[in-house]
C-alpha cells in the first residue's frame, strides 16, 4: 500500500490517486520525476529519492518522444529490493505539459515539463531583452492552461525602463 500522506508534498493529489488505484493492486508504486537525463531519472518517492531507468517493454511500448517521462510527471514503477533504484513502468496522464518541438527537421514533441501549477518566465530588461522569446513562452503557458508570471530583472541596468515596459506590454 502506497504511503500517499507522504508523496502529497511533491503535488500528488486525486487526479494522480485516481489513475493509480488499478496499478497499486498490482504492487507498484509511485514517484515523481525530479531530473531527467537522457536514460536516467531522479525521483521523489514514498521510500526516499531514487535512481531510475525505463523498463525495456516501456521502450517497446512508446511511439514518440513525448510518451517518455519529463520533469514533473508522475510515473509507475518497481522498486529495485534493497537498492536507491527502480524501474518506470508506466507514465501517468499529466495534468498539463510545457513542451517544444524537437530541435532539428523532425516534427516530434519534447517534453520540458509536466503537471505545472504555475510556470514563472524570467528575463532580463538589459540589452538581450527578447520580446519574441517571452511572447513564444506565455503563449504555451496559454496554450496549455498553465498560469504564468512574468518576472521581469536587472532594472538597475537598463536605461529607460519605462520604455522596456512599454515593449513588454
Amino acid at each position: 500500500m502506497i504511503n500517499f500522506t507522504i508523496i502529497k508534498q511533491y503535488g500528488w493529489d486525486d487526479f494522480f490517486e485516481a489513475q493509480m488505484e488499478k496499478f497499486s493492486k498490482e504492487g507498484y508504486s509511485v514517484g515523481r520525476v525530479a531530473i531527467e537525463n537522457k536514460s536516467n531519472f531522479i525521483l521523489y518517492t514514498e521510500f526516499s529519492e531514487l535512481t531510475a531507468a525505463i523498463s525495456g517493454k516501456f521502450k517497446f511500448n512508446a511511439s514518440s518522444e513525448s510518451d517518455y517521462p519529463g520533469v514533473g510527471d508522475w510515473v509507475v514503477i518497481k522498486p529495485v529490493a534493497n537498492e536507491n533504484k527502480a524501474v518506470i513502468e508506466f507514465v501517468l496522464e499529466r495534468k498539463n505539459k510545457f513542451s517544444r518541438k524537437v530541435p532539428g527537421m523532425t516534427t516530434e514533441e519534447q517534453i520540458i515539463a509536466a503537471n505545472i501549477d504555475t510556470i514563472f518566465i524570467i528575463s532580463s530588461l538589459n540589452q538581450d531583452i527578447n520580446l519574441r522569446r517571452i511572447e513564444r513562452y506565455l503563449t504555451l503557458a496559454f496554450e496549455n492552461n498553465i498560469p504564468s508570471a512574468l518576472i521581469l530583472s536587472k532594472s538597475d541596468v537598463c536605461d529607460d525602463v519605462r520604455e522596456k515596459l512599454t515593449e513588454v506590454e
